[in-house]
């Protein structure tokens, strides 16, 4: 559908834009700003996080034609989840201004304590710079070529 098309390049170079913001934030204080916007409540990093989500799993469903039903547009769908992992990741940022004691976190049922977790956000830190710029490839491509076949 047309509609994703649009829904997924947008999304994507927001997204491209928000993970190279440390770059090019003092050349583009546009950047910084659109940063901010976001990130400023949780409100709005869970409702763009639930838009991206979404727009990466019809993407995987409903691809441009003449791609295949499933899987037809596989690299823009990928990077729309990751983008949306990366914002559930800064979204647990903001939530850290409220402290809570560690007691109450053993007692909640759904505190998971898990290693792959960190290494995935470890690894989206530290290459954040790298997957801006290949989502952004990904967005530019996917706008030049959109009937190509998995991209």
């Amino acid at each position: 559908m047309v509609q994703f098309y649009f829904l997924t390049i947008v999304f994507l170079v927001l997204g491209a834009l928000i993970l190279l913001s440390e770059e090019y934030g003092e050349k583009f204080p546009t950047i910084v700003r659109l940063q901010h916007m976001v990130f400023r409540n949780q409100t709005n990093t869970i409702v763009l996080l639930v838009l991206t989500a979404v727009s990466g799993i019809l993407k995987l469903i409903s691809p441009i034609n003449p791609g295949p039903v499933v899987l037809g547009d596989l690299f823009p769908a990928i990077a729309l989840i990751s983008v949306a992992v990366f914002y559930s990741f800064e979204m647990k940022g903001l939530g850290a201004e409220a402290p809570m004691k560690e007691d109450d976190l053993l007692d909640d049922p759904a505190f998971v304590d898990s290693e792959l977790v960190d290494k995935a956000e470890g690894f989206y830190y530290s290459n954040k710079k790298i997957i801006g710029y290949v989502i952004l490839g990904i967005a530019f491509f996917h706008f030049l070529f959109p009937g190509a076949v998995l991209l």
